[in-house]
């Protein structure tokens, strides 16, 4: 792995969560947002993570962060559902 490749992290934490491994993609999006604080996708995939992971309100931070610096995949009213 390249430790300076964003997309590097990108790719590997996208396996460890269809593995369901969600800790390590968190640990692999907070190196992407170390290297980019500006990164609304890493905000946004580690949001739903943090989620699934049980932490709905570190998540929820991250989606909003992520919308905050104009990132936005699905729609806004699914946020709301669950992020309430």
């Amino acid at each position: 792995l390249d430790n300076k490749s964003i997309e590097s992290y990108f790719v590997r934490a996208g396996l460890f969560a269809q593995k369901g491994d969600y800790n390590k993609a968190v640990k692999d999006f907070d190196t992407i947002i170390d290297l980019d604080p500006n990164k609304g996708k890493a905000y946004d995939h580690r949001g739903y993570a943090k989620i699934e992971l049980g932490d709905k309100d570190g998540g929820c931070q991250d989606l909003n962060k992520a919308r905050e610096l104009g990132y936005m995949v699905g729609n806004k009213e699914g946020d709301k559902l669950i992020c309430k």
